[in-house]
């Protein structure tokens, strides 16, 4: 459905870590993406960039701050714990396998998530990888780009088949204004990372979102009358309707689902906050952690000091011994 020249291509990542390097003391790992058709039958091409657990972490820790939140996917932690609750340092062997596991899965997640693709059309990650994400997926290509008015093809397109959308009924037209609304949404995003004059960029936004109140009011439009329920269902006399309460009452179908999506919102900014306070409360963890490492160090080497001191008593006793026996 897209529109010539601004085609967008859907493709699938695989990652692997296969070799790491150790020297002077550091680890870089040997992450390889290849890139594959929808379909996983053709490969598009493959790159191996070798990078250090630091530089992994750079890269979370710079798409977290410039989009202003917590990254989702699973991050193996600088420290890690095994058996009898020992830290191992970065070189040790169980630690790269676990990282080379965990870094890949961590890559392979942000890749692959088709929902929230903030992520991986951020430019660190094109940099981090030296492959451009955006071009893989045709959304921004820099050898070769789309026309100017690419984007306003395709919301032309879109406002077409809004249009057509409009003379349908019953399922095929919830069918189409989903999908409608699937294509509005990644015009969205492709207007996000499009380099445009503010004048431009706000006109745009303004034809967005008024063909989204349009795409929203036909949703929840019908052609017939909104007809009172009491009129449709008749309750016994002295009874109400099934599922029926003072609060409802009062409002007609069209009413209720705009207080269903006020709740529904309502609901949303909770989970947020929710979200928000485990995030805190998984940083504070975090930093729980960090700490009883380093106090664990200290302990560590206060017994080393405290075995090599009894193992000094020892030697003076021994001595001590031998001259009295002379």
């Amino acid at each position: 459905m897209a529109s010539k020249g601004y085609a967008r291509m859907r493709v699938r990542y695989r990652v692997h870590v296969d070799e790491v390097q150790v020297r002077g003391g550091v680890a870089k790992y040997g992450l390889v993406v290849s890139v594959w058709d929808q379909d996983g039958q053709e490969e598009l091409r493959e790159t191996t960039v070798w990078r250090r657990y630091s530089e992994f972490l750079a890269l979370k820790k710079e798409l977290e701050s410039s989009c202003g939140c917590d990254i989702p996917y699973e991050f193996p932690p600088r420290t890690l714990w095994f058996g009898g609750g020992s830290k191992t340092g970065g070189t040790d062997k169980k630690v790269i396998e676990e990282r080379k596991v965990k870094l890949a899965d961590f890559m392979s997640e942000l890749l692959n998530d088709s929902f929230d693709v903030k992520w991986k059309r951020h430019k660190s990650v094109s940099n981090f990888l030296g492959m451009d994400i955006a071009q893989m997926e045709n959304v921004k290509s820099t050898k070769s780009k789309p026309p100017q008015n690419g984007w306003m093809d395709m919301f032309h397109e879109y406002k077409m088949e809004f249009e057509d959308c409009k003379k349908q009924e019953g399922v095929q037209r919830s069918r189409n204004a989903m999908y409608i609304r699937l294509k509005l949404n990644e015009l969205e995003q492709i207007l996000n990372t499009e380099e445009l004059p503010e004048e431009e960029r706000d006109r745009r936004s303004k034809l967005l979102t008024t063909l989204k109140q349009d795409l929203n009011e036909l949703t929840i439009s019908r052609e017939d009358p909104i007809v009172p329920r009491e009129q449709v269902v008749k309750p016994l006399p002295g009874r109400r309707m099934l599922g029926e309460t003072i609060e409802t009452a009062k409002y007609n179908n069209r009413d209720l689902l705009q207080v269903q999506k006020q709740m529904n919102k309502e609901q949303d900014q909770e989970l947020e906050q929710l979200h928000k306070i485990i995030q805190r409360q998984k940083q504070l963890s975090m930093e729980m952690n960090e700490e009883l490492s380093q106090q664990n160090e200290l302990l560590d080497s206060f017994q080393n000091d405290v075995d090599r001191t009894a193992m000094k008593l020892k030697q003076a006793n021994r001595r001590a011994r031998d001259f009295n026996d002379k």
